[in-house]
């Protein structure tokens, strides 16, 4: 605070960085007392989020404020965690929005909607702060997932930190066996996931795409090679989803919100074609047909298998 500032002022200032946010230590420690913020309180200035934690009722509200909010209660002791840093690292299947908190203050929910983990402590590898929100690492939270949602979550949201390389399958293992048996919940699964997983395979290019084969493992079906590159007499065809090249099977995954326009389709089309006088079956399988038929897509996908190797 400099000379020509006042503690208000001071104080505006700290909880523009807060998301509109301060706690009653910050308003006391620029000068402040007790009687402004209830003064403030009574006019509506401010509005009491937790105990301490305070408001400016002029700040925007968001879910970036809610989770500010919840870590101010004790700052240093308080991190987002789980399904709410899994949201807020933008990994697929993980929802934004959930308050989910790991925290060694001893402090209780507010709410139910509310979701608070309690630790003796906190690695400081395992934490980071993105855009002022004291947060765990990627590496911690895929470890902390698997507490709190099924393997298939974990496989997704895992995919989707290798394609935007915000982790490693080596740094994930490395972490993994720093836990080692200290029992941490979700540990296990993660390790799980990892250890079915393809080490040479590169990650997939959507949640889609894992899905996909998700659905294979779960019908015990053969496990095609991912991305194979097609090429004919005049070059490059496609990179295709999923292939079964002994039998000639061709899968491509299509997202409920796929729509071409009409030179797509065109070059869709040809590329087809192409496909087609090599003599691949080329099945395509849609997002809403692996929620709702899983058996159907299953049964298909046996049919061409056996019809492409007995026509062999």
């Amino acid at each position: 605070m400099t000379q020509n500032d006042g503690p208000e002022a001071a104080l505006a200032r700290i909880a523009a960085a807060q998301e509109g946010l301060f706690t009653r230590r910050q308003a006391l420690e620029v000068g402040l007392d007790a009687c402004w913020v209830s003064r403030r309180r009574k006019s509506g200035l401010i509005v009491r989020e937790y105990e301490r934690v305070y408001r400016f009722a002029g700040a925007p509200q968001s879910l970036k404020q809610q989770l500010k909010a919840i870590t101010l209660r004790a700052p240093g002791k308080v991190w987002v965690s789980h399904r709410g840093s899994g949201g807020f690292w933008q990994l697929d299947d993980v929802p934004a929005g959930t308050l989910e908190f790991t925290t060694s203050a001893g402090i209780k929910a507010a709410s139910r909607a509310i979701h608070l983990h309690s630790v003796n402590g906190m690695p400081a590898r395992d934490v980071t702060e993105v855009s002022g929100l004291p947060i765990t690492t990627v590496h911690r939270t895929l470890i902390d997932l698997g507490a709190v949602v099924d393997a298939d979550t974990v496989e997704i949201a895992l995919e989707c930190a290798l394609r935007r390389r915000i982790t490693t399958v080596d740094r994930l293992i490395r972490r993994l066996d720093e836990v080692g048996g200290r029992g941490r919940r979700g540990s296990g699964v993660l390790r799980a996931v990892l250890e079915r997983r393809d080490p040479a395979a590169p990650p997939t290019d959507s949640a889609l795409e894992v899905r996909f084969l998700l659905l294979v493992r779960r019908h015990r079906l053969p496990v095609p090679i991912h991305q194979q590159v097609i090429r004919d007499e005049n070059g490059f065809v496609a990179r295709v989803d999923f292939a079964y090249p002994e039998a000639g099977v061709i899968i491509e995954v299509e997202s409920r919100k796929h729509h071409l326009s009409p030179a797509d389709w065109e070059r869709d089309l040809r590329r087809h074609n192409r496909l087609a006088t090599q003599g691949k079956r080329v099945l395509r399988i849609t997002y809403k047909r692996m929620l709702d038929d899983s058996n159907g897509v299953a049964a298909e996908i046996r049919a061409a298998l056996r019809a492409a190797l007995s026509f062999r």
